[in-house]
């Protein structure tokens, strides 16, 4: 499976992504604390419907929610 396009709302650090992807390659960089693990994990939720094993659940989204 190919993900196209990614669009999210208030997703962890995220509160509004929207990509078009690279057929073959994409690079993610940032600073610190910059929401790169946050899109991480939105792949994961998008692949397989809930968040990675074991993490993030103490990470919250810009306004305190949780998804």
């Amino acid at each position: 499976m190919r993900i196209a396009r990614l669009q999210a709302n208030n997703f962890r650090k995220l509160e509004k992504i929207d990509l078009e992807l690279h057929p073959r390659l994409n690079l993610v960089f940032g600073d610190n604390a910059a929401g790169k693990t946050s899109l991480l994990e939105l792949f994961h939720v998008a692949a397989y419907g809930r968040p990675l094993n074991g993490g993030f659940e103490d990470a919250v989204g810009p306004n305190g929610s949780y998804w």
